[in-house]
């Protein structure tokens, strides 16, 4: 059994990205794993303000907003899940913030060890997802996670479009196969 944390990055609720993260937790779920979902639009999370707080203070942060509570659920998790749309061919500023404030990780640490990507985007092609999942590789390589995989939907414009797409299925069995 495996301790999955599910980011949905989306600011919109119920859309594609959240669907394909429902997918992927169904899947996870139905093998035994726990998952435990944070839908980063229901929370106050600010930018890292580089202070180095964390440096001088063991990984805790100055800030105390709800990154905290991320922070507690971080320490049970084994997998994180990131489920997002693409913006302007890159993360929403919400989940930027979330991913700036793991800089605590310079000082702390987290049993984290694995990580996956859902990302889904309005263009046709693999074009504007490609600077996100550079980024996503480079950053999970960073902290030494065992990347998963990726599943990346391009062609997703209006909020239900991903309804009936064959890569739901893919990302079921991605889930069940943790």
């Amino acid at each position: 059994m495996k301790r999955i944390t599910v980011l949905l990055a989306s600011p919109r609720a119920n859309g594609n990205s959240d669907k394909l993260a429902m997918s992927f937790i169904q899947g996870a779920e139905q093998a035994g794993n726990v998952v435990n979902i944070f839908p980063i639009r229901d929370h106050k999370i600010n930018g890292c303000k580089g202070c180095e707080y964390c440096y001088d203070h063991a990984g805790e942060c100055a800030q105390k907003d709800d990154m905290q509570k991320l922070y507690h659920i971080f320490e049970n998790t084994d997998v994180l899940v990131i489920s997002t749309p693409v913006y302007y061919q890159g993360f929403p500023s919400q989940l930027k913030a979330v991913i700036d404030r793991l800089y605590v990780t310079e000082n702390r640490e987290f049993p984290i060890s694995e990580s996956v990507l859902l990302t889904t985007y309005a263009t046709a092609g693999i074009e504007m997802s490609k600077m996100i999942i550079d980024y996503y590789c480079a950053w999970s390589d960073y902290l030494e996670f065992t990347n998963r995989g990726v599943i990346a939907i391009d062609n997703l414009d209006d909020k239900n479009d991903i309804d009936g797409n064959e890569k739901l299925t893919i990302a079921y069995e991605m889930g069940r196969n943790l």
